[in-house]
C-alpha cells in the first residue's frame, strides 16, 4: 500500500507523456522501488550477518581465553617438570633443538652412545666437578660404593638436573645405575633418570630399563604406577608436527608456542572445550537455546579458532527478509501492471478528451463563422437605418445601438476565433513593420463604440517608439481588449484611458492605465485565465466572456513579450505590455490572420 501510495501522484502526470515516453518514466518508477527494495533486503540481511558476527566474535574471546588458560597451566607443568621429571606429563609438548622431549620419543635424539670414545667424552665432560664430588666418577668406572650412596646421591641428582648436561653423562649415569648399583636406586633418583636420558635411548633399551626399574621398585614396594604409565606413553608416542609461533596457536590438537628457544603446547579436546565455552555463554545469556556452535577450519586474526554461529532465530529472520523480498516484488510487479492499465486508460481518456475538444473547437469555428454573416447583414441594415432616419426623435438612438451592439457581438465572436486558434497552435504571426503611433487613432475610434459610458483615451510617447516587426492584426485586438475592459468595468464618468510608451534597452514597454474599481492582488494572475470573470461593481452585470484578458496575454507571449498588472488600486489598475525585438529574422511571416 504504501509503494502504491508513492507511486499512484506519478500516474497522474504520465497522461501528458506519449505512450512510450509514460511507459518508459513507468518502468524507470517500478525499477526504481525494485533496487529499493533489494536495498532494503540487503540492509536487513548486512544486520542479521552483523549481530552473527559480534556474537561469533564473543564466542571465539571465551574459547581463546579457554584455550591460552590451558597453555598457561601447561607451561606451569613444564616448568615443575625441570626439577620433579616424574610430575605427570599426559597432554604436554615440548620440542627443544629439534628433540622431542614430551611427548617421550625414544631415540628422539638419534643414536644411542655406546662406544669406548663416547665414554671418554663423558668423563671429560666431568672435569669441571670438584674432587668432593670424585664418587661420581667412581660410579661411572664402575667401582662398587653402594655403601657411600647416601653421601654421593645427592651429587648425582645436582648433576642429572642441570639442563645442559652432556646427553653421554646422562647414558653413562643411566648405564651405571641399572647396571651395577643395588636395589636402593630402584626409587625416585633411577625413574627420573631413565626418563631423562628417553630421547637418546633405542626404544627397545627404553624398555628394558622401564622394566628393570618397575621390578626393583615392586621389590621394595615403591610406588611405579605413575613411572610404568609414563613409560607406557613413551613407548607408545609418534613425533608431532609442531610450528615455530611466537604467539599461541592451534596445529592438529595442540595449541602450541614458542618460549625460550622451545617449542611448548598442550594437547586439547576440542570439542569438549567447545562445549565448555557453550554452556558457559548460555548461562550468561550470550547464547539462547537451541544455537550451536562449531569450529572453522581458517580462524580469522588473532583467534585461536574460527567458529560458526548457528542460529535457528537468525535463519528464521534470513527467511523472513526473502520472503518479504518475494511479496514486495510480486505486489510491485501487480502495481505495475495496474500503472500501465492506468497509464493506458488515461492516455486513451486524453485522447477522446482532445478529440472532442477538437471537436468543440470545429464547432465554435464553424458557428463563429456563421454568425459573422447575419451579424455583418444586422449591422449594415442598422447602419442604413441611421441614415435615413437621421435624428428623428421617434426612432431615438436605438439604430445607433443596433450598430454598436452588432460591433460588440462581432468582436466577442472575433476573441473566439483568435482564442481558439492560438490555443489549437494553428495561429502564425504574419509579421511586419508596425508603428505604435497608429494605436492612438485605433483607440479613439474604438472609444466611440461605448454608449453606457464616455472614454477619454489619451497617449504619450507612442511617436517616438521605433517601428517593430509585429503581427498589426494581433497587437490591435491587444489593446482594444484592454480598452474594453476599461468601460465595461469602469464605475467613473468619464473613464480615462491612458497609455504610455518608451523603449528601454530595445524592448518597446507600453503601460495602459484606467480608473477603474481596481483588481485584487490575489486575482492578478487569474484574471489572465481562459474564462476567468470578475464579479461586476455594485451590482452592474458585465456582459463579456471572459476570453479578453487571456487572449491578449498569448498575444504578447506569441510575440516573445510579456503582458502583467504593475499596479492596482481603487483609483485604477496600470497593465504592462513588453515587447522585445524578434529573434529571428524580420519580414512577413504566414498565418490565418483574424479573417477567414
Amino acid at each position: 500500500m504504501r509503494a502504491w501510495a508513492k507511486v499512484s501522484p506519478v500516474l497522474h502526470h504520465l497522461i501528458t507523456f506519449g505512450p512510450r515516453a509514460g511507459f518508459a518514466l513507468l518502468l524507470a518508477v517500478l525499477v526504481g522501488f525494485e533496487l529499493l527494495f533489494i536495498a532494503e533486503a540487503k540492509e536487513g540481511a548486512t544486520a542479521l550477518e552483523a549481530e552473527r558476527s559480534l556474537r561469533e566474535a564473543r564466542a571465539r574471546e571465551a574459547l581463546d581465553e579457554e584455550l591460552r588458560g590451558a597453555l598457561d597451566v601447561a607451561e606451569a607443568r613444564l616448568e615443575a617438570m625441570e626439577t620433579l621429571p616424574l610430575v605427570e606429563d599426559d597432554g604436554l609438548l615440548r620440542v627443544r633443538d629439534g628433540v622431542q622431549y614430551l611427548p617421550r620419543l625414544p631415540g628422539a635424539a638419534g643414536a644411542a652412545v655406546t662406544s669406548s670414545a663416547d665414554a671418554a667424552a663423558a668423563f671429560r665432560a666431568l672435569d669441571s666437578i670438584d674432587a668432593e664430588r670424585s664418587g661420581l666418577r667412581s660410579v661411572l668406572q664402575g667401582e662398587p660404593v653402594v655403601a657411600r650412596h647416601a653421601a654421593w646421591n645427592p651429587v648425582l641428582a645436582e648433576v642429572l638436573g642441570q639442563r645442559a648436561i652432556h646427553p653421554v653423562v646422562r647414558l653413562g649415569l643411566l648405564r651405571s645405575v641399572l647396571a651395577l648399583a643395588p636395589d636402593e636406586f630402584a626409587g625416585d633418583f633411577a625413574q627420573s633418570l631413565v626418563l631423562r636420558a628417553w630421547p637418546w635411548l633405542e626404544e627397545a633399551t627404553a624398555a628394558r630399563a622401564c622394566v628393570e626399574v618397575v621390578r626393583r621398585g615392586d621389590g621394595r614396594g615403591l610406588k611405579t604406577e605413575r613411572f610404568s604409565a609414563a613409560c607406557h606413553r613413551g613407548l607408545e608416542s609418534t613425533p608431532v608436527s609442531v610450528v615455530v609461533t611466537a604467539k599461541p596457536r592451534l596445529v592438529g590438537a595442540w595449541v602450541m608456542v614458542e618460549r625460550e628457544g622451545e617449542i611448548r603446547g598442550v594437547q586439547i579436546e576440542l570439542a569438549e572445550r567447545l562445549a565448555d565455552v557453550q554452556k558457559t555463554l548460555l548461562k550468561r545469556g550470550m547464547l539462547e537455546h537451541g544455537e550451536q556452535l562449531s569450529p572453522l577450519p581458517s580462524p580469522p586474526g588473532e583467534s585461536l579458532v574460527g567458529l560458526r554461529l548457528d542460529s535457528p532465530r537468525l535463519e528464521a529472520a534470513h527467511a523472513a527478509l526473502r520472503t518479504a523480498m518475494w511479496w514486495k516484488t510480486v505486489l510491485l510487479g501487480l502495481t505495475g501492471l495496474l500503472g500501465f492499465c492506468v497509464v493506458l486508460l488515461a492516455r486513451l481518456a486524453e485522447r477522446r478528451k482532445e478529440e472532442t475538444l477538437g471537436l468543440q473547437r470545429e464547432f465554435i469555428t464553424t458557428v463563429s463563422h456563421e454568425l459573422r454573416t447575419p451579424l455583418a447583414g444586422i449591422r449594415l441594415m442598422a447602419e442604413t437605418l441611421e441614415r435615413k432616419l437621421g435624428a428623428e426623435t421617434a426612432a431615438k438612438d436605438y439604430p445607433r445601438r443596433l450598430v454598436v451592439a452588432a460591433d460588440g457581438l462581432g468582436f466577442l465572436v472575433e476573441n473566439i476565433l483568435s482564442f481558439n486558434r492560438l490555443e489549437s497552435g494553428r495561429w502564425v504571426p504574419r509579421r511586419e513593420p508596425f508603428s505604435f503611433s497608429t494605436l492612438q487613432a485605433l483607440l479613439e475610434d474604438d472609444a466611440t463604440l461605448a454608449i453606457d459610458a464616455v472614454v477619454q483615451v489619451s497617449c504619450e510617447g507612442l511617436e517616438r517608439l521605433a517601428p517593430r516587426q509585429l503581427d498589426a492584426q494581433l497587437i490591435r485586438v491587444l489593446v482594444q481588449n484592454l480598452l474594453r475592459n476599461a468601460w465595461k468595468y469602469g464605475r467613473r464618468q468619464p473613464v480615462v484611458f491612458r497609455v504610455t510608451g518608451r523603449d528601454e534597452g530595445g524592448v518597446a514597454v507600453l503601460r495602459f492605465s484606467d480608473n477603474g474599481p481596481g483588481i485584487p492582488e490575489a486575482a492578478w494572475e487569474r484574471v489572465f485565465q481562459a474564462f476567468h470573470r470578475l464579479p461586476a461593481a455594485e451590482g452592474r452585470a458585465v456582459g463579456c466572456s471572459g476570453l479578453g484578458l487571456a487572449l491578449a496575454r498569448r498575444i504578447a507571449e506569441l510575440h516573445g513579450g510579456t503582458l502583467r498588472i504593475t499596479q492596482s488600486s481603487s483609483e485604477g489598475t496600470t497593465f504592462e505590455l513588453k515587447l522585445p525585438l524578434p529573434s529571428g529574422p524580420s519580414g512577413e511571416g504566414r498565418g490565418e490572420g483574424l479573417t477567414p
